[in-house]
């Protein structure tokens, strides 16, 4: 394991698919953080949860590594939502876009996709992406987006849909009773 740990990491060392400061995230592992230190035989990352992880480069040697701060550290993020049938599409994108480019911590001068996915059985599937200039700020930024959005297509009186469903009871000799709507909330 120590030579095998040594080799890995004279290969993490000369072939650089990350370096001290990056943010990365070893998938095999489900470790991600911030490198600290690149040693000859293990690798330490602070966790966002601030805690430093002591991972054997022949670990990372064998796992998928993806690096958030290379080659830029701009990030895209995306979330979904649903647009009921009865808004109008093209008002709900130019709001949808107009809403996430207002939003702090998005940048301006990135695109703002709307892209309609797909039709639902309430709603159409919609997916926003934006970029933002750090990885780290993604929860907070995605909170922030999904807030405004919230806020924007309610003003803009551009329905989320809620699915329906009838409950038929039939009882015990062929009786039926009442019929019961129950509605959810789906995004």
């Amino acid at each position: 394991d120590i030579i095998s740990d040594a080799i890995s990491g004279m290969i993490i060392l000369v072939d650089q698919p990350f370096r001290s400061g990056d943010s990365i995230l070893i998938s095999d592992l489900d470790t991600s953080g911030d490198v600290v230190r690149i040693g000859s035989r293990s690798t330490r990352i602070l966790t966002g949860d601030h805690r430093h992880i002591v991972v054997p480069n022949s670990k990372i040697a064998q796992s998928k590594v993806v690096n958030y701060t290379a080659p830029g550290s701009h990030y895209r993020v995306e979330t979904a939502l649903g647009i009921d049938y009865s808004a109008d599409m093209e008002k709900a994108r130019s709001t949808i876009a107009d809403t996430v480019r207002g939003v702090d911590g998005v940048i301006a001068n990135k695109p703002v996709d709307v892209l309609y996915q797909s039709f639902g059985d309430s709603s159409r599937s919609v997916r926003v992406r934006w970029w933002i200039d750090n990885f780290h700020k993604k929860t907070r930024v995605l909170d922030r987006v999904n807030a405004a959005l919230d806020t924007a297509l309610r003003q803009a009186n551009i329905n989320l849909p809620y699915t329906t469903y009838a409950l038929h009871v039939e009882r015990e000799g062929g009786e039926v009773g009442t019929k019961t709507e129950v509605e959810s909330q789906t995004s």
